[in-house]
């Protein structure tokens, strides 16, 4: 229907009150309240604010193996700027006591030379005997010994220098050491081979330990723990009475580590 046809059946119209209702619709979508301007201005703003602060957290979410502010890292893994390098933690040491049901004894031919007994003089030469001998200052070898174990004696084992039996020198040196509940550690080492025992103790296939990836072999007779192994090129032999298996553990890692 044309637009002249459905003016002449509602009847006639002014053309200035149609001009007028024309503008007037026209206004009507042009302009807005002022209260609905504003809102839309403070939503805008809000929306902007929202993102401000997202944007960081978003940046920064957390990946696979990362960690969160206060939150727990995952037990082994560490984050290195190179993936390739992630790295385990060192495995726990692992401590195996071979029991010992029987303990045999014999008599050397030896001389003792304690070094409190020493002139200064003497006890300065005998100090540097130790280190060409061991490969190690005295100083730096007591520095491994934690503070639970109190030096109570440092002396060397001699034994003949030939079939004579007239001179006598340094096979072992040994530290004897007691902890502050009464337990007491001997530490026998020597550079050329195993040190020198007054005591056997019978074990058929004795089985290894591994302290901070050195192998030792513990043995366990009573009260007492005995321990072999060799670090460096020097021969250790303990033997403890009275400390426990924790005790003994922290030894071995300060002699090792």
């Amino acid at each position: 229907m044309k637009k002249e046809e459905l003016f002449e059946l509602i009847g006639e119209v002014d053309e200035e009150k149609v001009a007028a209702a024309g503008m007037a619709v026209t206004e009507k979508k042009q302009s807005r309240p002022a209260w609905l301007k504003w809102g839309t201005a403070a939503a805008c703003l809000c929306l902007a604010a929202l993102v401000w602060f997202a944007a960081p957290m978003l940046q920064n979410k957390p990946g696979a193996g990362e960690v969160q502010p206060g939150g727990i890292p995952e037990t082994g893994t560490v984050r290195p700027e190179n993936p390739s390098e992630i790295t385990q933690p060192a495995e726990r040491n692992r401590l195996v006591v071979n029991e010992v049901d029987k303990k045999m004894t014999s008599d050397m031919d030896v001389q003792i030379t304690h070094e409190q007994d020493l002139s200064a003089s003497r006890r300065e030469a005998f100090l540097k005997e130790f280190e060409a001998a061991i490969g190690v200052r005295y100083d730096d070898f007591t520095a491994k010994i934690s503070d639970a174990f109190v030096q109570r004696s440092f002396y060397s084992v001699n034994v003949p220098a030939d079939a004579s039996g007239t001179e006598y020198i340094p096979h072992d040196y040994v530290f004897e050491y007691q902890t502050r509940t009464e337990g007491a550690v001997r530490i026998a080492v020597c550079s050329a081979e195993a040190p020198l025992r007054d005591s056997f103790l019978v074990c058929e296939n004795p089985k290894e330990s591994e302290i901070s990836g050195v192998s030792v072999v513990i043995y366990g007779y009573q009260e007492t723990f005995m321990v072999e192994f060799t670090h460096e090129t020097v021969n250790y032999e303990i033997e403890t009475r009275n400390i426990t298996l924790e005790e003994l553990e922290e030894l071995l890692v300060g002699l090792v580590g």
